[in-house]
């Protein structure tokens, strides 16, 4: 009831090339002819509650805390609308290699097919997993958005994803939040968010998830972003062990 009424637009004409065709995104996205490597280096995702969660915050400030430790960091946003803030964001925050939705052809990925998220999930890492010692990835809006819960539901984010930071506005949106990942098999390592403006909201969200609370001191730390790192090892090692 806040917002300002939306901007009105009037479409007055398509843009095309020199021989009169309309011009696409898709027609400039980055190849699909990268290889999907047999490892790839940790690739933590953050997700969260729904809009305005401290989603983009958590993951630049968790580029920053890994940067600091010394470690060549990739960054993707997979899922969205196509705007420059959230990439330069996590430039901003240190990133060797950024990529989002757009560049794989993609302006949107609103209604868009299961397969093609999946698609751009795995190309977007691939391509940030170049030369990179971890991945930092944001999946856009929240867990009961269609096709953000198809992703996370998905096969192909369980096999790419080895850990997912869960950022939320309050205690109970965590503790709903970490369940509803744990219950589809997805390890979360720490919530974050918007609630950590709060001291007794980190001390709710503790409580009622039994999980590290960390803001944007704790994610920009080195020590505590190479905690993080260190859990992924361990889990993959549990995992290959398990295997």
């Amino acid at each position: 009831s806040r917002m300002k009424r939306p901007t009105d637009i009037e479409p007055i004409g398509i843009l095309a090339n020199a021989a009169g065709q309309p011009v696409n995104l898709a027609a400039f996205r980055i190849p699909d002819d990268t290889v999907t490597p047999a490892r790839l280096p940790g690739v933590i995702a953050v997700v969260g509650t729904a809009m305005n969660a401290g989603k983009t915050t958590a993951a630049a400030h968790l580029v920053r805390g890994l940067t600091a430790r010394g470690l060549r960091v990739g960054a993707a946003k997979v899922t969205g609308t196509g705007a420059v803030g959230d990439v330069a964001l996590l430039a901003d925050a240190g990133a060797r290699t950024v990529v989002d939705f757009t560049d794989f052809g993609l302006a949107s990925t609103y209604r868009v097919p299961t397969a093609d998220v999946e698609r751009v999930l795995r190309q977007a890492v691939v391509h940030a997993a170049q030369g990179a010692d971890a991945v930092v990835i944001e999946v856009a809006d929240g867990l009961y958005q269609q096709e953000t819960a198809a992703l996370l539901k998905s096969a192909t984010f369980r096999r790419i994803v080895t850990g997912v930071v869960f950022a939320a506005g309050d205690a109970m949106g965590a503790a709903a939040g970490v369940d509803w990942l744990e219950q589809r098999g997805l390890p979360v390592l720490a919530v974050s968010g918007a609630l950590t403006a709060s001291p007794l909201g980190i001390a709710e969200a503790a409580e009622a998830t039994r999980l590290p609370v960390l803001g944007t001191a704790e994610l920009s730390d080195p020590a505590r972003a190479g905690e993080l790192l260190a859990d992924l090892a361990s889990r993959a090692r549990v995992a290959g062990a398990s295997a």
